[in-house]
């Protein structure tokens, strides 16, 4: 079903809240930048804000997410971390994948998302909205409600009071820009690959297929040739920009500014937060 021009476009962004995973996040990231987005973050005309919460494995911690956004009158649905299935899973890679769960988040986001509105934003869980932002990915996606995929730039903050200055906040990452979010119309039919996991450029082989322009058309090596050899999706060329959003603070200022080193601190944090959860549920390696 198409968009008229002349409706008011309707919008639900979905944030998708996963396991805090340190080096690469602090602790208590997640719960300390959803405090900032419900305290912070203006109403988004024309649209709804729902929340996953996406394997999260402690308990706590999920009803603490549960609470706070249920105070502020947010829907949230859950992506559940069961521990049989994660401990059926033999191969340390496919364990890391439960844990993280990074496309089939987006993914599960879209699915959603088709029921509720014209347009779905399956954005990262620490992404916040500034109004100048918002008002700019409205009024550009009520003048051209045909485009079926959206490109959203994204500003990594170094503490999260950034959010809220006057100015606009700019920074170039280091060795390479920042990637931006993406959405959909609902009858773009895109998904995100599901076979590709953290640490491993899931978003970025989305842009790859769009045809954006980005840092991620020159990576060298094998693995960045056959991203770039894939089939491209149906909408390749036809995704536009509008707004901005911030990344708000990850507690790792080093690996915020620095784009190479933010993947090989990723890569580790992934290994040492699924080598913890095997510990704790008695994981042992197979022959």
């Amino acid at each position: 079903m198409g968009v008229s021009k002349l409706a008011s476009p309707t919008f639900v962004l979905y944030r998708i809240l996963g396991n805090d995973m340190p080096p690469i996040h602090s602790l208590s990231q997640t719960l300390d930048n959803l405090q900032f987005i419900l305290k912070n973050e203006p109403p988004l005309e024309n649209c709804s804000k729902r929340f996953i919460l996406n394997r999260i494995i402690d308990p706590d911690r999920v009803k603490a997410l549960r609470g706070l956004l249920a105070a502020a009158g947010h829907p949230v649905d859950e992506i559940p971390f069961e521990r049989d299935v994660y401990r059926g899973l033999a191969d340390p890679q496919h364990r890391s994948n439960y844990l993280t769960n990074n496309n089939p988040g987006r993914n599960f986001a879209l699915k959603l998302g088709v029921a509720l509105a014209d347009y779905v934003l399956p954005f990262d869980g620490q992404i916040f909205m500034p109004e100048p932002g918002w008002q700019d990915i409205r009024l550009a996606v009520a003048e051209v409600p045909e485009c079926p995929a959206w490109l959203v730039p994204m500003v990594r903050l170094l503490t999260n009071e950034e959010a809220l200055q006057p100015t606009p906040v700019d920074r170039d990452e280091a060795e390479g820009q920042s990637e931006p979010q993406v959405f959909f119309a609902r009858n773009s039919e895109e998904q995100f690959d599901e076979s590709l996991p953290y640490g491993s450029a899931p978003k970025q082989e989305m842009l790859i297929r769009l045809g954006v322009p980005g840092p991620w058309q020159f990576h060298p090596g094998p693995f960045w040739e056959g991203l770039r050899s894939r089939p491209r999706s149906k909408h390749v060329d036809q995704a536009l920009q509008a707004g901005k959003v911030y990344r708000l603070a990850s507690g790792n200022p080093v690996a915020t500014i620095q784009n190479s080193k933010r993947r090989q601190v990723r890569l580790d944090s992934v290994v040492k937060f699924r080598e913890k959860v095997d510990r704790v549920f008695g994981v042992t390696p197979r022959p």
